[in-house]
């Protein structure tokens, strides 16, 4: 594998005087791969003569620094990778044993002036890739070679500080809410009202059924002797019957009342301020007696 990649370099490259060098101590830094593109008239040299003059200010920056002797697309295609990507660049210097790519462009722009894009490529670095465009406005070799050095001399001498990779935010996680503690404060006042009215219809009613028991006591000792203590008797009936239907009803709706209104404390003593809960119980009319109905929302 070794020989191979020997082969491959000496086909790939010729050196500059620091190529030796670099080869040596198996430590070569920069690859300086020729410049594409092809220019009419005067500047037709522009690409050849660009490349090497960004070869000499490589070296001259104290880069070691190898020269490719073949166009970019036919070193990719001799590594063994055929699409413009850092994984192929990367294998491009793994097997050349550079730690960077230079290359770029050159072609006919506006006003017969040419246009250059510098690319320089990290592909083992956060530092990635770094483009330059710039214009050479030289109407003649030397003029336009001038240009093109003071721009590629920039270029190459640019710092690049790798960016770390950003470290992701700290997951906060939100302790579970507190659920709200009972409060008289949050009964509402219709709640009270229900509570109150149950519990009071509740004595009422037990009260009326008192009464409807002693009538009942009264019956039961009243005499029978004449027609007047048969209608006595009668009225006595009626009363306590009277009495005890009504302390049914109202011990019934006292309890029914008094059991919403406990929960309705409860319940709303213990919610969150936007709960509501509504309830009601009301009297319907069944035949000869009444039903009590409890709705709501709970």
């Amino acid at each position: 594998m070794r020989n191979a990649s020997i082969a491959i370099v000496a086909i790939i490259c010729i050196g500059l005087p620091s190529t030796t060098y670099a080869q040596q101590d198996g430590s070569s830094e920069v690859l300086i791969i020729p410049l594409s593109g092809k220019v009419r008239g005067k500047l037709r040299k522009a690409p050849k003569r660009f490349t090497q003059t960004l070869a000499k200010l490589a070296e001259s920056s104290g880069t070691r620094t190898m020269s490719a002797r073949v166009a970019k697309s036919d070193i990719t295609t001799l590594v063994g990778c055929s699409e413009e990507s850092n994984a192929c660049y990367a294998e491009v210097a793994a097997t050349l044993g550079v730690n960077e790519l230079v290359f770029g462009k050159v072609k006919k722009g506006k006003n017969g002036k040419l246009e250059v894009t510098l690319t320089r490529v990290h592909p083992n670095s956060a530092k990635k890739t770094r483009t330059r465009t710039f214009v050479v406005s030289g109407r003649n070799m030397k003029t336009a070679e001038k240009e093109f050095g003071t721009e590629a001399e920039k270029f190459l001498a640019e710092k690049v500080v790798e960016t770390p990779e950003p470290t992701p935010p700290p997951v906060t996680t939100q302790p579970p809410a507190k659920k709200p503690g009972f409060s008289f404060s949050r009964v509402k006042g219709y709640t009270w009202g229900i509570t109150i009215g149950g519990v009071a219809s509740f004595l009422v009613g037990g009260a009326l059924l008192s009464l409807a028991s002693s009538k009942q006591s009264d019956v039961d000792d009243a005499a029978a002797d004449s027609v007047a203590d048969l209608e006595r008797l009668r009225d006595l009936e009626s009363s306590g019957k009277t009495l005890s239907a009504f302390g049914n009803s109202m011990l019934i709706v006292g309890a029914a009342a008094s059991l919403a209104g406990a929960y309705l404390i409860y319940t709303q003593g213990s919610a969150k301020p936007e709960e509501k809960r509504t309830i009601s119980v009301g009297p319907t009319a069944r035949g000869r007696g009444v039903a009590f109905s409890l709705s709501g929302r709970f």
